[in-house]
């Protein structure tokens, strides 16, 4: 049973029931909560996430982006902390408090560019809700995908159904070797300086991509 909690512009606090997780290896999990009103979000957006009865520690909530809105809206959880281990332990039926959905979404691509996404790590998530986007509205995107391992690349097959797909690996266990800006040199020459980027990822990796 949702409970609307109060209302932030666009975003709304409520409370809702885990209905699904999926575990992707033993580090990365996809959280699917159950919404009664269909939540209005846009790739790039997320949500802040908190178990409703977690009592005071860890006391904040956690900025998890969205990989998808809907009635079922579902976020990618990778266990750093105290926080995303308690989120990968929860189980169906679990409430949860979120706030959502927050930020700002990508600006469309116009129809004479290239979508061209960038990913690290757990950036997937946001460039996964884009490509799917993007692929309902006719665009065919090439997406770079790279971490530090094969296991770091959680949902390349989901990305990999979306888009033209390029893999990195800096271990080489996965994809070529060296991280995921290796690639972008060739994609910018295929697209002639006509692709639209779209990056989320670590730090370094941003800094390069810019």
């Amino acid at each position: 049973m949702e409970r609307l909690d109060k209302h932030r512009g666009n975003a709304r606090q409520v409370v809702v029931p885990l209905v699904r997780r999926d575990s992707i290896g033993a580090s990365h999990h996809v959280l699917t909560f159950e919404f009664e009103t269909a939540l209005e979000a846009a790739a790039g957006q997320f949500a802040m996430v908190r178990g409703a009865s977690w009592g005071e520690s860890p006391f904040l909530p956690r900025p998890m982006s969205l990989l998808s809105g809907g009635k079922r809206p579902s976020i990618l959880v990778k266990v750093v902390g105290e926080g995303t281990r308690r989120l990968a332990a929860s189980e169906p039926g679990d409430m949860f408090s979120v706030l959502a959905p927050l930020g700002r979404p990508w600006s469309p691509c116009p129809s004479e560019r290239t979508p061209l996404l960038v990913a690290g790590g757990v950036g997937v998530c946001p460039l996964l809700f884009l490509a799917r986007s993007l692929t309902e509205q006719g665009h065919r995107s090439i997406a770079l995908y790279g971490g530090r391992c094969s296991t770091d690349l959680a949902l390349d097959e989901e990305l990999g159904a979306e888009s033209d797909l390029r893999l990195a690996t800096e271990d080489g266990s996965l994809g070529v070797m060296g991280r995921v800006t290796v690639l972008l040199e060739k994609a910018l020459a295929e697209t002639r300086g006509r692709a639209k980027i779209y990056a989320c990822g670590p730090e370094p990796m941003m800094a390069a991509v810019v």
